[in-house]
């Protein structure tokens, strides 16, 4: 009999729902936020007691066709303002103000890479590149960065940003404790709009490193418990995929977008041609559109407001300066991310 897990991390509860056959079984459990695995681990123990009448972990996992884990922990780090510094390296003459359109993406800005911003000019010498690329690297991890993102847009876009990368590697071997992290906007996404290909890149950077430390360590649990399959991890964009091929940045958002499929196969149910969805977590309010029978692209996120009101505002969130973000900004992303 085939079973499925599907996982759905939030900010305060860890819920688990198991398909197995025709029955369905429900856990939840609270989130662990400081380490995800424990949540994750203590919600399938859970569910083994749903399934089982007792727990039986390892049971479950042996049997377990498939499971699938949506978060809205990229989110919640987004709006919390938990993640790395970021360094970002421009294009010498690129202005950073066209990047941000609004005061919320200028408030997000200011708290993800603020002044840790410096240019380089590819038409430079080789010399020239590597003395001024290695000056730039060192200011900005003075600077506190911990992480760079290197988006130097221009019609030579990919070009440029393979020598900035083959001077870096020189520099900064991977294979060396100290290296740096650095990443290639082009190299995430081909989009041709410069500041959407830069946003994807310095939130995809700011998601990475928590995000690559949770799935990989829960995916060993489950490789050590004999689990037939790996982890898959629910995206932003619908699909799924395994850790290894995921890129941080379909995590953000994914536990909302497997809500709006649920929203998708109930307007499908009652026939309704519309519908509005509103995930009211611990965290944000997420706000999404059913429309003609598919998901709109586009999702707002609004941070619970004591005034309900103002939670009509579909885009627009609270200005509270810990909590800022604009669903704006989402929008932003580039699609090929």
């Amino acid at each position: 009999m085939s079973m499925l897990i599907s996982i759905d991390n939030g900010g305060t509860l860890t819920d688990a729902c198991v398909i197995y056959g025709a029955k369905v079984f429900r856990a939840k459990t609270l989130t662990t936020p400081h380490d995800l695995t424990q949540c994750f681990v203590q919600v399938l123990k859970e569910a083994s007691k749903r399934v089982y009448g007792e727990e039986r972990l390892a049971a479950l996992l042996e049997e377990v066709d498939y499971i699938r884990y949506s978060t809205t922990q990229g989110t919640n780090a987004v709006v919390q303002r938990k993640g790395p510094r970021l360094g970002l390296i421009l294009r010498k003459g690129q202005d950073p103000k066209a990047l941000t359109r609004n005061d919320d993406e200028r408030d997000l800005f200011a708290a993800t890479v603020g002044d840790r911003i410096a240019y380089v000019d590819p038409g430079a010498s080789d010399e020239e590149l590597e003395t001024r690329l290695t000056a730039v690297i060192n200011e900005l991890m003075s600077a506190g960065a911990n992480r760079v993102v290197v988006s130097l847009g221009g019609a030579n876009l990919a070009a440029d940003e393979m020598k900035v990368k083959h001077v870096a590697l020189l520099r900064y071997p991977r294979h060396l404790l100290g290296a740096v992290p650095i990443l290639y906007s082009h190299q995430l996404s081909d989009d041709r709009d410069d500041a959407r290909r830069t946003w994807s890149s310095l939130l995809n950077a700011f998601l990475h490193p928590a995000m690559e430390r949770f799935l990989y360590n829960a995916e060993n649990v489950l490789r050590d418990a004999r689990a037939r399959n790996p982890m898959l991890i629910f995206c932003n964009d619908g699909t799924s995929s395994r850790v290894a091929k995921t890129v941080a940045l379909k995590t953000w958002g994914s536990g909302p977008r497997g809500g709006m499929e649920g929203a998708k196969a109930l307007a499908q149910h009652y026939g309704k041609n519309t519908l509005l969805t509103m995930d009211i977590g611990g965290t944000t309010t997420d706000i999404g559109v059913v429309d003609r029978g598919e998901v709109a692209p586009n999702r707002s996120a609004v941070r619970p407001v004591p005034r309900a009101s103002a939670m009509a505002a579909r885009r627009r969130r609270s200005p509270t300066p810990t909590c800022c973000w604009a669903s704006s900004t989402a929008n932003r992303i580039s699609a090929a991310a």
